[in-house]
């Protein structure tokens, strides 16, 4: 199915299975009741255009869709997913990892569950709570009644605050190796300007030599012996 057409009826909603239909392109649902649409909708790759005007659409979805048409409602529901999938990973890491007796009664669940709600409050963009998952030992504390996300999020900045710092000290060493490798292949003589040129500044910084040198000649100047192949010839 390509098309599906449900305009001009009391619809209040789309069924989680319409994710199902990956051969689905247009959708009209203007003139309904429906308040809402699945983010499943997100999933289907060949979705192009989604009608929904005067609908009852709730104003989280209906604002991008106003603001974006189509485009911007799937990109809203595919955020919505990402996060819904996030908030259930971070809720099996804290459940089976960090907090597992804690969260095996009635009361430690509920308070999983407040926790898991206020981290979602608390940060807002899916790298940083990709971060949090991954460092669940790390930054909530040992036991369940002293997590808070306020907490959480002064861990955090501390843990990416650091991260920072040894990612610019691993360029650093990279770059002092990578320097450190050329050395023995760098020229230890200056270039050398043509004759006809006014002196110019080549090498370790020897403006006095207005003769090229050829390959294995000393500069009259300088201690040093050229290394490189002469550009011009002297006259």
């Amino acid at each position: 199915m390509e098309e599906l057409w449900v305009n001009n009826n009391p619809l209040t909603a789309l069924p989680p299975e319409i994710g199902r239909c990956a051969a689905l392109r247009y959708i009209d649902a203007s003139d309904t009741q429906l308040h809402k649409v699945p983010k499943e909708l997100a999933t289907l790759k060949n979705l192009v255009d989604v009608d929904l005007d005067r609908t009852l659409l709730k104003a989280s979805q209906k604002t991008p869709y106003l603001m974006h048409g189509t485009m911007g409602l799937l990109q809203h529901l595919r955020e919505r997913a990402e996060r819904f999938h996030l908030k259930q990973a971070l809720m099996e890491t804290l459940k089976f990892s960090v907090y597992h007796e804690a969260s095996s009664t009635d009361a430690g669940a509920s308070m999983l569950l407040a926790l898991v709600a206020d981290i979602f409050e608390e940060f807002s963009d899916p790298r940083e709570i990709r971060l949090v998952i991954r460092n669940a030992a790390r930054l909530f504390p040992p036991l369940l009644t002293q997590a808070t996300a306020h907490a959480v999020r002064v861990r955090h900045d501390e843990l990416a605050r650091d991260n920072a710092r040894k990612q610019v000290r691993g360029r650093m060493r990279a770059l002092w190796r990578g320097v450190h490798a050329m050395l023995p292949l760098l020229p230890y003589v200056c270039t050398l300007a043509t004759a006809t040129a006014r002196p110019r500044t080549y090498g370790h910084a020897h403006t006095h030599c207005r003769w090229a040198l050829t390959w294995s000649w000393r500069c009259a100047r300088c201690t040093m012996t050229a290394l490189t192949p002469p550009r011009w010839s002297a006259p």
